[in-house]
């Protein structure tokens, strides 16, 4: 009976021990399958790494474009100032410059009447002292220095001499450089109507080029202000209200040389200056001018340093809800130290020091699948 009884126990236990390898060996082959799923999924991840990689690659390879981009855009911006500080120089230039011709117009004015005054004084001398025209004198002398006759007669000659003789006593003492004085003051009559024509019509052409180039100016600003003007008084009303009122304004009529107001009145306040508004305030109408600028040149890449730091929680909800709208069509780099303006971001990006002296950086991704 003992060893039936113990028989039976090691049956009890045969079973027993059979049913823990059967137990096992099901573990064992859950355990290979979820070694082979763990296998399968461990390529898919390192695929996955691969694709990513190549994503960051590539965004990488855009992120140096945009950057490009935008050094060449401030290039131009710097170009367009200086430019336009060049033009404005050119036009004041050529105010001098038309003043100078001016003065110079009025010289030969002078020069002119001072000319024609001493011809009327040469012609009413030999008038006077001659009794003859200058240009009379002028007539005869040509006339008796081509003379050449073939036949020579002493009677007619003999008349000749005397009547020559008889006009030389008539005549008195005569200016033999009253013709050479004629014909100076004749050069420079000529010369200076000439110049004169040529600075009236220098002068012509200067005036028709500022003009032109204060039209064009003038176009192209009043056409890029209207359109930020409408921007900044739609986009203070999205931050603000419908209440609140904004506006640019210019402070003269000559829009070239004009100050820029801006007024900014939120809702339940009338501020006489913008200096008067709170600074989250004042925060919140920079945004609204500054994105008001960039609707009208949009760029597909956009960096804001520390903007959030002066909002508080209303107005940073205001400020997010912006850049939300405006992240369909640029992609938009936040610098911030604001914890909720990490929490609205798709991804950040930390330097962090895992070893001492030795700096990281990590990218944390929270958008959702």
């Amino acid at each position: 009976l003992q060893k039936q009884a113990e028989i039976n126990q090691v049956k009890l236990d045969t079973a027993r021990y059979q049913n823990e390898l059967e137990r096992i060996d099901r573990e064992i082959e859950k355990k290979k399958q979820e070694i082979e799923n763990a296998a399968s999924t461990r390529k898919e991840l390192r695929e996955k790494s691969a694709l990513l990689n190549k994503e960051l690659e590539e965004a990488m390879t855009t992120v140096t474009e945009v950057q490009t981009q935008k050094e060449i855009a401030r290039e131009e911006k710097t170009i367009v100032a200086e430019q336009i500080v060049q033009n404005r120089q050119s036009a004041n230039l050529l105010q001098k410059d038309i003043s100078k011709l001016n003065d110079n117009v009025h010289q030969l004015e002078l020069n002119i009447n001072e000319s024609e005054i001493r011809i009327n004084y040469i012609n009413s001398r030999a008038k006077e002292s001659y009794e003859l025209e200058l240009s009379e004198f002028i007539e005869n002398d040509e006339r008796y220095k081509n003379s050449n006759s073939e036949e020579f007669s002493i009677t007619e000659s003999s008349e000749n001499v005397n009547r020559i003789k008889s006009n030389l006593n008539r005549l008195g003492n005569i200016n033999f450089q009253a013709l050479e004085e004629y014909e100076v003051q004749k050069e420079r009559l000529d010369f200076s109507e000439e110049q004169m024509a040529d600075l009236i019509e220098s002068e012509t052409i200067l005036n028709d080029t500022i003009l032109e180039l204060n039209t064009k100016a003038e176009e192209a600003f009043r056409e890029t202000f209207d359109s930020i003007h409408i921007n900044f008084k739609m986009l203070f009303k999205k931050l603000f209200g419908k209440d609140g009122e904004a506006s640019l304004n210019l402070d003269a009529d000559d829009i070239l040389e004009a100050d820029i107001e801006i007024t900014a009145r939120p809702p339940g306040k009338r501020p006489h200056s913008i200096e008067m508004l709170s600074g989250g305030e004042k925060t919140l109408t920079a945004i609204a001018l500054l994105f008001a600028i960039y609707l009208v040149k949009p760029s597909p890449f956009c960096i804001l340093d520390e903007v959030d730091a002066p909002l508080d929680e209303k107005n940073l909800d205001k400020y997010l809800d912006m850049i939300k709208d405006f992240s369909k069509d640029t992609q938009f780099l936040l610098v911030t130290h604001n914890k909720k303006t990490m929490a609205s971001a798709k991804n950040l990006y930390g330097v962090t020091m895992q070893e001492q002296g030795v700096s990281k950086v990590v990218s944390v991704s929270l958008e959702e699948e």
